[in-house]
């Protein structure tokens, strides 16, 4: 009797173990197949989306018309945030030149594009180039900003033309600019114009000039953005420098920048800084660079143009081989 009870107690072991076991088992199976896969956050873009030309220039985030513009070296593209489709203006579409390199919204709404033979708008899906382009320093449009004051500015190889309610006014080297060749135009948080240049930065109060050359890490200016904390971030050839009103402060590839070649800025929908480079992005976070790792295709290579879409939670990025979407939602 006294076997058979330890035989009884050993069976009975056994079939807990047992049970035990598959139970284990079968949980394991049950968090493979339940496991979420990680979300991608990088989408690459290229013609074979229908984008006009892998070489991007420029971006610029429409919210009244729910999509992004992207600007290219064959023609302009329009991404719809609704059914995410590209619709493409190329030859037919009455540009002045496939060579686009600018694009902005003015204070109307209306989509202004800058080519290397002028400017044009867009009315009812067509391009219609301005008609007074005498009034223009130069026809080759290397940047174009709207300005809340319902201003706009056109950057060229030759100067800067500003068109307002009162006219056109025209500025060069001659009449107070540091240089001709005009890269970036933006406005502080005081409405004085920051222009930057091949030659150093122009800043214009609308009566006097004051110019920027011995505190910049290069004098060859690619962009000046103004952050949304007011500091003027200005990105050159070799370095960039962000102003706050009273002191100059630079960064380099030792501050964590992919590459010394900064062109473009953006902050998402987050408050977090971005800074495009000869070799790549990167975010500002506590006084440092942190570079980002792209998708291989476009991996080290030179990010030319950035736009933050806050809305839709992205961040757009134009390179020669594409264009890159970062989704801010899949980082949190």
């Amino acid at each position: 009797m006294k076997n058979f009870a330890l035989i009884s107690v050993y069976i009975i072991a056994v079939i807990l173990i047992s049970l035990i076991m598959y139970g284990c088992v079968g949980s394991s199976l049950d968090d493979e197949d339940n496991e979420i896969e990680p979300v991608n956050k990088f989408t690459v873009f290229t013609v074979d989306d229908n984008l006009a030309d892998n070489r991007v220039t420029d971006i610029a985030v429409d919210y009244a018309r729910r999509g992004v513009w992207f600007t290219t070296l064959n023609g302009i593209s329009f991404y719809s945030n609704e059914d995410s489709t590209f619709t493409t203006f190329a030859a037919e579409s009455n540009i002045p030149d496939l060579k686009v390199s600018a694009i902005t919204i003015d204070f109307q709404g209306t989509v202004w594009a800058g080519t290397e033979s002028g400017p044009a708008s867009l009315s009812d899906s067509v391009w219609t180039p301005l008609s007074d382009m005498e009034n223009l320093a130069d026809r080759y449009i290397t940047t174009i900003k709207g300005m809340n004051d319902g201003s706009l500015w056109f950057g060229t190889k030759r100067g800067v033309s500003r068109q307002s309610f009162q006219g056109w006014t025209s500025y060069t080297f001659l009449t107070g600019l540091i240089g001709d060749d005009v890269s970036s135009v933006t406005a502080d948080a005081m409405g004085k114009i920051w222009i930057g240049t091949s030659s150093g930065i122009s800043v214009y109060d609308g009566e006097s000039w004051n110019h920027y050359t011995s505190v910049l890490p290069s004098l060859i200016v690619r962009e000046v953005y103004k952050s949304n904390n007011g500091t003027m971030w200005c990105a050159t050839s070799n370095g960039i420098t962000a102003y706050d009103g009273a002191s100059w402060v630079r960064y380099g590839t030792f501050d964590g920048l992919p590459s010394p070649g900064g062109n473009d800025f953006a902050e998402d929908r987050n408050n977090t800084l971005w800074i495009a480079t000869d070799s790549g992005v990167a975010q500002f976070s506590n006084g440092k660079w942190i570079e980002l790792d792209l998708p291989e295709e476009v991996a080290d290579i030179a990010v030319y143009t950035l736009a933050a879409d806050i809305v839709n939670g992205a961040v757009w990025m134009g390179t020669e081989f594409g264009l890159v979407r970062y989704s801010i939602e899949s980082s949190q």
